[in-house]
């Protein structure tokens, strides 16, 4: 997405009427378990209630696939998307959330 990437979380916060603090983290690997890392810290000092923490790799860039196609031996880039929605455990129990399995 290149310079574009930082504008999406905010677009997204804009698009549900979600309040708070957006952004996005870029750490090659990484980023999910960064912006995951980070929500728990606002949790764990009571900055926020609740977190959105999303997640996209889009490994199908075609300069991925090129590049991945010129190394013997490697698999093909997958992609994948996930969003957790957090909240104190304490807070969970508190107010009858359930898990989902």
């Amino acid at each position: 997405m290149g310079s574009l990437g930082g504008l999406v979380a905010s677009r997204i916060a804009r698009e549900f009427r979600i309040g708070g603090p957006s952004f996005s983290v870029s750490c090659d690997e990484t980023s999910g378990t960064q912006a995951l890392q980070i929500a728990m810290d606002w949790l764990d000092r009571k900055e926020l209630d609740n977190v959105i923490v999303g997640s996209v790799d889009l490994a199908g860039d075609l300069r991925a696939v090129l590049a991945a196609s010129k190394v013997s031996g490697a698999a093909a880039p997958g992609e994948g998307a996930a969003a957790l929605v957090l909240k104190r455990l304490d807070d969970a129990l508190r107010d009858g959330d359930e898990s989902i399995p």
